[in-house]
């Protein structure tokens, strides 16, 4: 039998008899057609292959897409359940129930069979069926020895699925992260279970989110059998991210460590640019993550002093400036030359290779040097307070 062959269903089956039999059919049709479905793991890399080989204009699934991709999901509904333990649940009153039947663990998980066939269809191999399955359940499969590396691949692909069928939007951009902040904020009891678990993909999906933002690479040290714990990743302008700190930070402290606002701090000109001033690296996210955090960011004056206070609540080990201080403490400079350049004139004196020399030359010839402003600030304490500085540079008739 070809896989082009169609199933004939009896009208009076129920939902769960269809499973079975779709799932033997389809295990004959791929075995038939070259395609090895055991009902292991490995057989799963088979359906991957099947539907990257089969999915085009002239391909098989083309001739009967309902019905194949419906048989597809249940057979790997059933392979899970072989693998890791489970039941299915079916509505027979259910317009979408083929769509709609999920398989529920043995570990409280429940996931969607055919949905993730159809994702997989749809999206191509970023929706591996493979690295799916091996994220269910990884003790269960012959891959117990996997390396670090694979292991962040297939944490991200678990907490993909078991968030997307929690409601949660997960699609590897910026405003997912706000989804994370969002689960934090409306825990169960179901998660605290396996917390820790949860905790370790999460890092994983934030790290590998950042690294498809930005620009990066993991750093892991696959001899490490816990590496995954302590990778880290790199960006593209040298920032080392600690993806596991971020979500710890969060879990452990709530909203004042937003897992959204460390990320959107980590920019460099990869969102949207404010007409703040004329230097290129203003950017909306770092003023975004000020006013998040509860900063009054409202180019005043008075504001200087906010960037003095959230140095100082910020500079610890567990603050915002440790992740990213290079680029969270630049962005502070930056605010203070907007604030000056807005109230008071004055012209942007730049030079792409020595940021750290970045001024503001006021009318009067004044020069404001402001990312030595800041490092004195964050190196030296409140005794090199920002907003005095400011305002002792600025001109009489402009002090407070």
């Amino acid at each position: 039998m070809g896989l082009n062959d169609k199933l004939k269903k009896k009208n009076t089956s129920t939902l769960c008899e269809d499973i079975k039999a779709n799932c033997e059919w389809v295990v004959t049709a791929l075995n038939s057609s070259g395609y090895k479905a055991d009902y292991t793991l490995e057989s799963m890399k088979e359906i991957d292959r099947f539907i990257d080989e089969q999915s085009g204009e002239n391909g098989i699934i083309s001739r009967n897409r309902g019905v194949i991709i419906f048989s597809l999901g249940c057979y790997v509904g059933e392979t899970v359940i072989r693998l890791c333990g489970g039941k299915w649940h079916t509505d027979d009153n259910d317009p979408q129930g083929e769509i709609n039947a999920s398989v529920e663990l043995d570990n409280g998980t429940v996931i969607f069979p055919m949905q993730r066939v159809i994702k997989r269809y749809q999206n191509g191999s970023e929706d591996g069926i493979y690295a799916y399955v091996y994220a269910l359940a990884p003790d269960k499969t012959e891959n117990k020895t996997a390396a670090p590396s694979e292991i962040i691949h297939t944490a991200c692909e678990m907490i993909v699925s078991i968030l997307d069928s929690s409601g949660y939007k997960m699609d590897y951009s910026l405003e997912s992260m706000k989804e994370i902040d969002r689960f934090f904020d409306e825990p169960s009891e179901e998660n605290g279970k396996y917390m820790s678990q949860i905790l370790v993909s999460l890092s994983c999906y934030v790290g590998e989110t950042v690294s498809r933002l930005y620009g990066g690479k993991w750093n892991i040290d696959d001899s490490d059998p816990n590496g995954y714990v302590s990778a880290t990743v790199t960006l593209d302008n040298g920032t080392v991210v600690f993806p596991m700190q971020i979500v710890l930070n969060r879990f452990q402290n709530g909203s004042g460590n937003s897992i959204y606002d460390h990320v959107c701090a980590l920019s460099q000109d990869k969102t949207e640019i404010t007409a703040l001033t004329p230097y290129k690296d203003i950017h909306k996210a770092a003023l975004l993550a000020f006013e998040r955090s509860g900063y009054k960011v409202d180019h005043s004056i008075e504001s200087l002093k906010e960037m003095d206070r959230f140095i100082e609540e910020q500079s610890g080990r567990d603050g915002m400036i440790s992740l990213n201080s290079g680029a969270i403490l630049f962005s502070v400079g930056c605010y203070i030359g907007a604030v000056v350049t807005r109230l008071y004139g004055g012209e942007w004196i730049t030079d792409d290779n020595d940021t750290l020399n970045e001024m503001i030359r006021l009318d009067n010839g004044t020069e404001i040097f402001l990312m030595q402003i800041v490092l004195n600030r964050y190196r030296n304490g409140s005794e090199d307070s920002i907003y005095d500085k400011v305002c002792e540079l600025l001109p009489d008739k402009t002090k407070l």
